[in-house]
């Protein structure tokens, strides 16, 4: 009887690729997992952390909902995002009922490509949640229903400004599409979107934009590394301009309620606070280590809160920090960290509670006292 041929060992190249090839397949095998997980049908998720509601996304295999806002009433939360279906994202704003935490409705707006939520706010009586999408157009949405009640055009893929104040929104348009097409600020009426007044305007659009309590003042950058106000009754920028000393930024501004202090986030993690009518830095931190996304003062204008990436001690990659003025300096606190997922907004819900949007699931978080 002949012997079986001896089988070739494998070669060291071999047994490298193979043990390269395992972590791939385990990676891929949990990735096919979570697909599965995730396209579950879930209508309602209910759950808990730090003894606070969470919102949490639910349905489907991609529903990304991640601008979140408290109505003026406290009785809802609207969150807008974006949904797959097949190969386009169509934006999504779904209302929840804060007291109970149910899903009121949720509602679609069709595109044939890719369309999603880039800002919301609510109107001052609570009934219309307006949004802008990446499609150059604002919505208006029916609170108790969800339908839509007016869409107009402003093709800018991104506002500068997309704030509610008491008399009507303020956003920025342009006057047509095109990339050199001027840009203006404009105030729309609530009752039906028509518009009050358009003025010049320049600005640059990753700062976004604050307004203060009364509707007075807005903050906005005008170029990189530079933040400036502007007088919305006279509809005139005013003269003072705040500089960090660098270009990276700002991402984010926040003015106090009363329009008395201007903050801003920078692309190193660094809050600058200014003084306004003393027109001088007031105080200044870095309790991130990466860009500042959101920020938002509390209702007295005594803490700041901002999200923002890495950094926040150790493992914690993204955080939201609470900052407050101290005799010996600005003194920060970590209320909320996640892995890889920095909140696209920060709304205060009241003195010691935070409505964090998030893509994963936007939630309330505790804020400790002083």
């Amino acid at each position: 009887m002949t012997a079986a041929p001896e089988r070739p060992r494998p070669t060291r190249l071999q047994r490298v690729l193979t043990v390269l090839m395992v972590p791939l397949l385990v990676f891929n095998l949990v990735g096919i997992a979570r697909a599965v997980w995730d396209s579950r049908p879930v209508q309602t998720w209910r759950a808990q952390q730090n003894g606070l509601p969470v919102y949490l996304r639910g349905g489907g295999l991609y529903e990304g909902l991640d601008h979140a806002a408290q109505s003026p009433d406290g009785r809802w939360v609207a969150i807008g995002g974006s949904r797959k279906y097949g190969d386009s994202f169509t934006a999504r704003v779904a209302l929840w009922e804060a007291a109970t935490m149910d899903r009121r409705w949720t509602t679609d707006l069709p595109t044939a490509d890719f369309r999603s939520v880039n800002d919301l706010v609510w109107s001052p009586d609570s009934r219309t949640v307006w949004i802008h999408d990446d499609e150059g157009r604002v919505t208006a949405l029916d609170a108790a229903s969800g339908g839509v009640r007016g869409e107009w055009r402003s093709f800018e893929w991104q506002p500068c400004v997309f704030a509610a104040l008491p008399q009507g929104l303020l956003l920025t348009d342009a006057a047509g599409p095109g990339r050199d097409r001027p840009v203006r600020l404009t105030l729309r009426r609530w009752s039906d979107g028509a518009v009050v007044w358009r003025a010049p305007f320049a600005c640059w659009w990753e700062a976004g934009g604050s307004v203060d309590a009364a509707g007075t003042t807005l903050a906005y950058s005008p170029r990189r590394g530079e933040v400036a106000l502007y007088d919305l009754r006279t509809r005139q920028p005013r003269p003072e301009r705040f500089r960090f000393g660098g270009e990276e930024g700002p991402y984010s501004l926040a003015l106090t309620p009363d329009g008395a202090r201007v903050a801003a986030g920078w692309g190193e993690g660094t809050l600058t606070v200014w003084d306004v009518a003393a027109g001088r830095e007031v105080w200044r931190t870095r309790p991130h280590r990466g860009l500042v996304r959101a920020l938002d003062w509390n209702p007295a204008g005594t803490a700041l809160a901002s999200a923002g990436f890495d950094g926040c001690g150790g493992w914690r990659s993204e955080c939201v920090v609470v900052t407050r003025a101290a005799p010996d300096g600005p003194q920060s606190r970590v209320v909320w960290w996640q892995r890889y997922d920095v909140p696209d907004t920060v709304q205060w819900l009241g003195p010691d509670r935070l409505l964090l949007g998030q893509g994963e699931g936007s939630r309330v978080v505790a804020v400790p006292g002083e």
